[in-house]
C-alpha cells in the first residue's frame, strides 16, 4: 500500500552513502550465495543507521510471509532511494539478476566517487564564498562601530541582528530544500534544470540515457517485452524529464510498432542512440548493442563532467579573487 502525503512528509528517509554502502554489502552477500532473505537481516545486523535497520528488518519479514521482492520492496518506498527501489524490482523481473545488481551496485558506486570529487572541488571555493558573502559584512560593521565609537550594548545587538539574519537565511534556505525533496518537487525541478540547462544538460542526459539503455539490454536479454522493458528501464533514469521522454514510445510499442519507431518519439535521445537502435533493428543483437550504448555514454558522461569540475572550480577562484581585490 503507498503511503500516504503525510506519511512521506515525514518519515525518515535513508540517505544515498549508507543505502549505497548497504547495497554493496547486500551483492556480495548474495553473490556468495547467501539467500535473498538473510542478506537483508545480515545488513540490518551490520549497519549503523537506525532506519536503515529497521527498513532492511521489515522487507525480510514481508518476503518471509511471501511477498515479492518488488512488493516488499515498494512497501518502503517512502524511505528507501527509487533507484534501489526501481533497480532490484527490474532485477527480479529480468531473469538476470546478477547482472541487474552489478548496476545498481555500479550506479552506487559512481555515485559516491562523484560526490567525493565534486565536494573535493568544490568545498574550499565554497567556504570563502560563504565567508566574503557573511564575514565580510560583520567584519566591516564592527570596524565602522569601533570607529564611531559604539557601546558595547550598540555592537552587542549589532551581533544579535547578524546573527538572526545569517541563521534565518540558512534555515530558510534548508527548509525550503528539505520540504521540496520530501514532497518530491525537488526531482521535477531539478531535473527540468538540470537537462535543459547548460553546461549540466549534456551531463545529466547522458548518465540518465546510460541507465535506461543498460538495463534496457539486461531486460530485453532476460526475455522480457518491449514495452515491459522500456517501461521498467525508463524508471531507472532517476530523471522525470527523461523518463517521460522515454514513456512517448509506450503506445506505439502498445501498437507492437518497433523500438526503433517507437523510441524515435524520445526527443531527448543522443544521435549515437538512435544509431545503436537502427543497427539493432537491422542485426538482431540488442542487448549487447545496447551495453555498448550505455558504456559510451557514461563515459561520455564521466568526461564533461570531470572537464566541469576543473571549470567550475578555477572559475570560482577567479571570481572569488576578483571580489577580494575589489
Amino acid at each position: 500500500m503507498k503511503p500516504n502525503f503525510v506519511v512521506t512528509l515525514f518519515t525518515p528517509r535513508i540517505a544515498m552513502k549508507p543505502m549505497a554502502l548497504a547495497t554493496l554489502q547486500w551483492a556480495m552477500l548474495y553473490k556468495s550465495g547467501v539467500p535473498m532473505v538473510r542478506c537483508f537481516i545480515v545488513v540490518a545486523e551490520q549497519s549503523r543507521n537506525r532506519v536503515l535497520k529497521h527498513t532492511m528488518i521489515r522487507v525480510a519479514d514481508a518476503l518471509e510471509q511471501g511477498a515479492t521482492l518488488e512488493e516488499a520492496l515498494r512497501s518502503e518506498s517512502h524511505r528507501l532511494p527509487p533507484i534501489f527501489v526501481e533497480a532490484m524490482s527490474c532485477a527480479e523481473a529480468s531473469g538476470r539478476f546478477d547482472d541487474a545488481l552489478d548496476h545498481v551496485c555500479e550506479y552506487f558506486k559512481e555515485w559516491l566517487e562523484q560526490r567525493a570529487a565534486i565536494l573535493r572541488a568544490m568545498a574550499y571555493p565554497a567556504f570563502v564564498l560563504i565567508a566574503i558573502m557573511f564575514g565580510i559584512p560583520l567584519g566591516v560593521g564592527l570596524l565602522r562601530m569601533s570607529f564611531d565609537g559604539s557601546t558595547d550594548e550598540e555592537i552587542t545587538r549589532f551581533l544579535f541582528r547578524w546573527f538572526i539574519s545569517t541563521a534565518s537565511f540558512f534555515a530558510t534556505v534548508f527548509v525550503t530544500i528539505w520540504l521540496l525533496v520530501r514532497t518530491g518537487l525537488w526531482q521535477w525541478i531539478w531535473g527540468t534544470v538540470a537537462s535543459f540547462i547548460w553546461p549540466f544538460g549534456g551531463i545529466v542526459r547522458r548518465y540518465a540515457h546510460a541507465r535506461f539503455f543498460r538495463m534496457l539490454g539486461i531486460l530485453l536479454g532476460g526475455g522480457m517485452a518491449p514495452k515491459d522493458s522500456v517501461r521498467r528501464a525508463a524508471t531507472l533514469t532517476t530523471n522525470p524529464i527523461i523518463a517521460a521522454d522515454i514513456r512517448r514510445a509506450l503506445p506505439l510499442l502498445e501498437r507492437c510498432a518497433t523500438l526503433e519507431e517507437a523510441l524515435s518519439r524520445a526527443y531527448l535521445l543522443p544521435a549515437v542512440a538512435r544509431d545503436s537502435l537502427m543497427i539493432s533493428e537491422q542485426t538482431g543483437r540488442g542487448p549487447e548493442l545496447f551495453e555498448r550504448t550505455a558504456k559510451w555514454l557514461h563515459d561520455e558522461a564521466d568526461h564533461r563532467l570531470r572537464t566541469l569540475i576543473w571549470s567550475i572550480e578555477g572559475l570560482l577562484i577567479l571570481m572569488i579573487g576578483l571580489m577580494i581585490i575589489l
